[in-house]
């Protein structure tokens, strides 16, 4: 399961900048990138606000990661 890139690709897809993200996910816009690079991973809570916030699935998100 590769969060970085299910994010990476979820918010490309939907052409959301990160800085529009943090916003969306009331996070800091380093927050996103580190999440984005994977330096630092998505806790369970943060990924399925992520998710609400994209209005997907987490089964559609995780799914990303795995293309």
């Amino acid at each position: 399961m590769n969060l970085a890139r299910s994010l990476k690709v979820a918010l490309a897809k939907r052409d959301i900048k990160n800085k529009d993200f943090a916003v969306m996910m009331d996070v800091t816009p380093q927050q996103i990138s580190n999440w984005v690079s994977g330096q630092y991973q998505m806790n369970s809570s943060n990924m399925v606000r992520a998710c609400d916030a994209l209005n997907m699935k987490v089964s559609e998100f995780v799914a990303l990661g795995e293309e």
